[in-house]
């Protein structure tokens, strides 16, 4: 799989050379090409280093959609419940917007929403 990530670093003029064995080490951590591809996207575009550090620090999953993940996170933490009535009638877009979007990157890579909290 480095290979593939090295090529795609190289078509994409990602200035990552120097953290190679950093990438080698994530692409033994994850076995999912494209969730590399897109975070090494999101370390360009947010001028980071592509450690694995930060790697496990940001990755917050593939989502279908920015909505999806700010039921999902809602969810997760407790704010509410799956049960509640309410869930249906929160405009879970708008929460991204107003509310997640400033402490979350979302790389939109091959048809997946990849998002990336802010470190």
């Amino acid at each position: 799989m480095i290979e593939i990530i090295k090529k795609f670093i190289k078509e994409n003029n990602f200035d990552l050379n120097n953290d190679i064995e950093e990438i080698e080490n994530i692409c033994d951590q994850v076995n999912d090409e494209n969730e590399i591809k897109a975070y090494l996207t999101y370390c360009d575009e947010s001028s980071i280093d592509p450690s694995y550090d930060n790697y496990e620090d940001s990755r917050n999953g593939c989502y279908k959609s920015v909505a999806e993940f700010a039921e999902q996170l809602h969810t997760d933490i407790g704010s509410i419940s799956e049960k509640s009535p309410l869930i249906s009638h929160i405009d879970w877009q708008k929460v991204w917007d107003c509310d997640l979007r400033h402490d979350y990157n979302e790389i939109d890579f091959e048809g997946n929403i990849y998002i990336y909290r802010n470190v």
